[in-house]
């Protein structure tokens, strides 16, 4: 079970964009998505690109005592969230008229590692994808698993990479 904020334009047209963003680590309690959407103004992004955006809300993690919001990113976990991910796209192109050929996806930290999750599963579903202080291959101390596992897509697209340190690699 998980919150969705969905954001349309005021006036909807016939092909609008698709733009799924995806929070990044979030304290629980709090409202990413909401947050999120006020935050960047979304309702005005979306009126003025006339875009649907997207904003889903992560499951809650429960780490030495610590909850929050984060994505599925450890290797092998993340299958919920892909379908999230599927079953959203699927749901609002079948009740609007959406191109599914524009679908954009970013996200922000967390967001953007599962960001990297999405790229390695579902690029033949993505026309660009804009990452913010993200990565891949993490490795993470009492985890097993890599973390925003990266492999080959099957498709090449799009990726604008936004990070803000000397040592960041990509």
């Amino acid at each position: 079970e998980r919150n969705v904020n969905i954001i349309f334009p005021e006036v909807e047209t016939e092909d609008m964009r698709i733009l799924f963003f995806f929070h990044g680590l979030m304290p629980e309690g709090s409202d990413p998505a909401s947050q999120i959407a006020s935050a960047l103004d979304f309702q005005n992004f979306a009126n003025e690109y006339e875009t649907v955006i997207i904003l889903p809300e992560s499951p809650v993690w429960d780490l030495v005592g610590q909850r929050f919001h984060l994505w599925d990113i450890e290797e092998g976990a993340y299958q919920k969230d892909l379908a999230l991910y599927d079953d959203l796209r699927t749901c609002v192109a079948n009740e609007f008229s959406v191109d599914l050929d524009k679908l954009v996806s970013s996200g922000f930290s967390g967001g953007s590692l599962f960001n990297t999750i999405l790229i390695s599963q579902r690029a033949d579903t993505l026309a660009a994808v804009v990452e913010m202080s993200g990565g891949a291959d993490l490795e993470v101390p009492l985890f097993e698993g890599t973390f925003a596992p990266y492999q080959t897509p099957s498709t090449d697209i799009p990726i604008l990479l936004v990070s803000g340190g000397d040592s960041d690699i990509w």
